[in-house]
């Protein structure tokens, strides 16, 4: 979601998976949305770790800081994957958006085993 081109799906996961094979790459980030197709995904996720790659699943919202149990509940589906990592990348719109970030940072952080990654993306 954050590049500039407009993969479909299966062609997207059939990139990603390639990127297993290749030395050199370390850690890969795997676009998260609500509708994508869970067991292809996971089968991918799988793939990479079977290959010593740390996966990390993300999410951009480019429009706003989504209220903070929304925020909550991306994290948790998100970690559902088992990835090494989650990150969230939100546009804030005002301070309290961004301690809604932290916020949820710190709860997931405390109650999950993944790393967590939170980018508020404006000029506060």
């Amino acid at each position: 979601q954050g590049g500039y081109e407009q993969f479909i799906n299966d062609l997207y996961l059939n990139l990603i998976s390639d990127l297993a094979n290749i030395n050199g790459i370390d850690m890969i980030d795997i676009e998260w949305q609500a509708d994508i197709d869970i067991e292809k995904h996971q089968r991918i996720i799988k793939h990479l770790q079977q290959y010593n790659k740390e996966v990390v699943i993300s999410h951009h919202n480019f429009e706003s800081t989504p209220p903070l149990d929304e925020l909550q509940f991306i994290f948790f589906k998100m970690q559902k994957f088992n990835p090494e990592y989650v990150k969230l990348a939100v546009m804030p719109h005002n301070k309290n958006d961004v301690l809604n970030l932290l916020q949820a940072m710190s709860t997931f952080s405390d109650t999950m085993d993944c790393k967590v990654v939170g980018i508020s993306m404006s000029k506060l």
